[in-house]
């Protein structure tokens, strides 16, 4: 009686979690979107020439991911009323910054300049400090994704659905370890290989990359903890 009480729980608890995150959770739209931008992102590295059909794919994936993909969703899980939330404070106050900024740029531009100079040595400062720890003077590693994927680690580890939990916390750290192996440790052990072309790309698109994955990771848990349709409210 008590685990089928637990089972009804989790189920409960699953289903508010779908649908409270039905939009953000449909993760095709993110593949279709960033398999276009990671191939702008590849498009300048040395010795990648993409065949024309490539770029057509991609565009038909980006096409889809706004006009087809919903309609997938809605067809395959049924569909959630959004309701309408407040203006969060934070939101708020940007859109006050970007109407300042909008008419008073002229006038802020002549004492804002030198700040962005000033943290943008900061933080080239910072990165410098980082690869002198990690014995890499010649920034052969590439640190972002690191700190990326640790971000998204510790996300996943302090959100509050503890059935989601353990399920983020591996798939972070699973990418974490591969970001960092990849594009941090190895390029220390062995340098030669920033000159290999596959290398190359990781590196320049490990954003796209991470954005698809992270797509497919949310597509997949919507599909486990919603199979079937049932979601009209």
């Amino acid at each position: 009686m008590d685990i089928t009480v637990a089972e009804a729980r989790a189920n409960k608890e699953r289903l508010r979690y779908v649908t409270e995150n039905f939009e953000s959770l449909q993760g095709l739209k993110s593949v279709g979107t960033w398999s276009f931008l990671f191939l702008l992102e590849i498009e300048h590295v040395p010795g990648v020439v993409l065949p024309w059909w490539v770029w057509l794919l991609s565009f038909g994936l980006f096409f889809a991911a706004f006009r087809y993909v919903p309609k997938y969703y809605e067809r395959r899980f049924g569909s959630v009323e959004s309701r309408v939330a407040p203006i969060h404070p934070f939101v708020a106050i940007l859109v006050l910054i970007f109407v300042v900024m909008l008419f008073l740029w002229p006038v802020l531009a002549r004492y804002a300049n030198p700040v962005v100079a000033e943290v943008g040595n900061m933080a080239h400062e910072v990165s410098n400090v980082a690869h002198r720890v990690i014995s890499d003077p010649d920034h052969r590693a590439n640190l972002l994704p690191v700190l990326y994927w640790l971000a998204l680690l510790c996300g996943g580890i302090s959100t509050r659905q503890r059935f989601v939990r353990l399920r983020m916390v591996l798939f972070f750290a699973c990418f974490l370890l591969l970001w960092t192996s990849v594009l941090a440790f190895l390029p220390l052990r062995h340098p030669e290989v920033t000159q290999q072309t596959l290398w190359r790309i990781l590196n320049a698109g490990w954003f796209g990359i991470s954005m698809i994955l992270i797509g497919l990771y949310e597509h997949l848990t919507l599909v486990h903890f919603l199979p079937t349709r049932g979601l009209n409210q």
